[in-house]
């Protein structure tokens, strides 16, 4: 990571903050939707699950 000043990185990372729970709410309402197709859900939650381990 490069050297920032305080006051852009903090802001950075409240912006970063910002997109992950969007795309939290993104994946819920994602999962909601593809609980009919099982597969397409359990390939999603299998990729879900790779990514938390990383």
């Amino acid at each position: 990571m490069t050297t920032i000043n305080l006051t852009t990185s903090h802001n950075h990372e409240g912006d970063q903050f910002r997109v992950e729970a969007m795309k939290l709410r993104e994946d819920k309402r994602n999962k909601e939707c593809l609980v009919k197709p099982v597969s397409t859900s359990v390939i999603f939650a299998m990729m879900h699950k790779k990514e938390t381990r990383l």
